[in-house]
This record gives structure tokens, sequence and C-alpha cells, in this order.
């Protein structure tokens, strides 16, 4: 299996341990309501530029109705990925709009899919970026004569999604060629749920003041004169 270490089986000293700091996680810092608490709080920072995001480019407008409702599809994303329950990530998909509701499909295909293309995101430990890795997702993800055929013939590709996966591809390739090795998962967490640091970087950053979006706020072209 793709990203699985060779040689290995499923009850080794290192699974156990990678097992149990996994739980250990889910009762800390990782816990639902703590990850779903720090979703809250970045949407609270970005409440006030979201009616002004819309009428700056009123072609891209949130697909579920306003910003809340971006953020609540985002928890239900992150939090289906983490639940490691097949149904859960279904029912995240159809939500996203990447399978139409109803559609009859082979739902275990669709859930290998789905982890396989975020596998170095979800699974707490070192993983290695390689050719074969991400020649193996692509060709999962777009040919329609592979072994996921069925499954992609009957997805669909939303908006808003476009651009994110060719980042997400392009820096896929660029890592692979690099050979970068990282607990990629973890170092997510530091950036989307405050999760302690778990790189060297990320322990000299850990004490750097936070700076609010506001500071990095352009001017209001369209104002005149000040305000006392």
């Amino acid at each position: 299996m793709t990203g699985q270490p060779s040689g290995t089986t499923t009850d080794t000293p290192w699974n156990r341990a990678y097992k149990a700091r996994w739980r250990e996680l889910r009762r800390g810092p990782l816990r639902t309501e703590n990850i779903v608490g720090q979703i809250d709080t970045w949407a609270a920072e970005l409440r006030e530029a979201g009616p002004r995001n819309t009428t700056r480019w009123p072609s891209q407008r949130p697909r579920f109705g306003d910003l809340q409702g971006e953020i609540d599809h985002l928890k239900d994303r992150v939090v289906a990925l983490r639940s490691g329950r097949d149904e859960a990530v279904i029912d995240a998909i159809v939500q996203h709009g990447w399978l139409r509701p109803g559609t009859r499909i082979d739902l275990k295909r669709m859930v290998e899919l789905a982890r396989l293309s975020v596998l170095p995101l979800v699974d707490h430990r070192p993983f290695t970026y390689t050719r074969g890795y991400i020649t193996e997702t692509i060709d999962a993800m777009f040919n329609i004569d592979g072994p996921y055929g069925p499954v992609i013939r009957q997805m669909t590709l939303p908006r808003n999604q476009l651009m994110l996966t060719r980042i997400h591809l392009g820096l896929g390739g660029l890592f692979a060629k690099l050979g970068a090795t990282a607990d990629w998962a973890s170092i997510l967490d530091e950036y989307l749920f405050d999760a302690p640091p778990s790189t060297p970087m990320g322990v000299e950053v850990a004490g750097w003041p936070k700076v609010a979006l506001s500071a990095n706020r352009p001017p209001d072209s369209g104002r005149t004169g000040t305000t006392s």
C-alpha cells in the first residue's frame, strides 16, 4: 500500500507507538471540539472581510451561501478525514460537490481514492514523497481507463477546488523531485489547529507574536480624508 513502510506489518513496536500517540492527541489538542473551536477562531477574524471579498469578486461567490456556510463545510471535511469512518468521508464528498447525491458508485473505491490523494496529510508519521506516489495519485484522479475510472467518471470538480487541486499536485510533484520526507500531517496540525511544534523550525517560531489579519489589510482606495 502506498505510504506503508516496506517490510512492516500492522503489529510492530513502531505501529503500536504511532497508534498510541494518535489516541493521545485525539484526547488532547486534536479533539474534535478543539479542531472546530480553532476553525471558529479564524472564522471570527475573517467575518468582517467576507462581505468585502464578495463585493470585490462577485463572480466568485461562496458556494454554500456565505462565509459561514463555507466554514461549516470546512469543519465537516476536516472532521470526516480525521474520523476514519468511510460513511463520514462519503458524506463530506457529497456535501462539497464532488459527487452528486444518490449517485450509484463503488463507495469503497471512492473512499480509497479520497484517502490516497491526501495520504501524507492524514497519517501522522514520516512520509517520503516519491515519483511513484505522485504518479499513482495523478493516474488515480484523472485516468478514466484506470482502476478508479468508474469512480472518477461519476465525480465532478467543484469550481472553487480547481486551483487548489493544481496547487496540491504541483507541490506534490516538487516534493517528489526533492525526495522530501516529513511528518506532514503534524505540520498541517500546527498550521490549522495550533498543535505543538513538530519540527525544529516550528519550535523556533512558536514564540513569535501573531499578527492580526487586519494588520495586513490594504488601504481602502475609495476612502478620502481622515477620521479623527
